[in-house]
C-alpha cells in the first residue's frame, strides 16, 4: 500500500546549481563588498583595515576566476561542492568581521588618520602640556 502510494508522487529531480549561477552571484557579492569597504573607509571616514579587506575580496575575485577557467560555465555542482563555496564566501565576511573588531580594538575608537604618536602623547589638535 505504502509502495503504491510512493509510486504515485511525483516529486520533482533535483537539480544542482550551475557554477555559472553561483559565479554570478559571487561577482555580485564582490562588487557589492568592495563598494561597502570604499564608501565606509572613505565616505564615512571610518577606521578599516581597508588593504586587509580589500585583499580579502581579491581573493575572493581570484577564486571566481580560476573557476571559471578550470571548469565549463554549464557545469553543475554535486551539493557539497556549492557548499564548499558558500563556506569560503562565509569565511571571507568573517574574516573582514574579524579584521574590524582587531582595528578597533588597536585604534581605541579613533577615527582613520589620527593618533599615531608615542603612547601617552597628547592627540593631534590638542593643547601641549607643558612641565615645570
Amino acid at each position: 500500500m505504502l509502495d503504491q502510494t510512493l509510486d504515485q508522487i511525483h516529486l520533482p529531480r533535483r537539480r544542482n546549481v550551475r557554477l555559472d549561477t553561483l559565479l554570478r552571484l559571487r561577482w555580485l557579492a564582490i562588487i557589492g563588498q568592495t563598494t561597502a569597504a570604499l564608501i565606509v573607509y572613505y565616505g564615512l571616514d571610518f577606521p578599516l583595515p581597508i588593504w586587509a579587506c580589500l585583499a580579502v575580496i581579491a581573493l575572493s575575485a581570484w577564486l571566481n576566476v580560476a573557476l571559471r577557467v578550470r571548469f565549463s560555465l554549464t557545469q553543475r555542482l554535486e551539493p557539497e561542492r556549492a557548499a564548499w563555496l558558500l563556506a569560503f564566501d562565509i569565511a571571507e565576511l568573517a574574516g573582514q568581521e574579524q579584521q574590524h573588531r582587531k582595528l578597533g580594538d588597536i585604534e581605541g575608537g579613533r577615527a582613520r588618520g589620527g593618533g599615531g604618536g608615542a603612547p601617552g602623547a597628547p592627540p593631534p589638535g590638542a593643547p601641549a602640556r607643558h612641565q615645570s
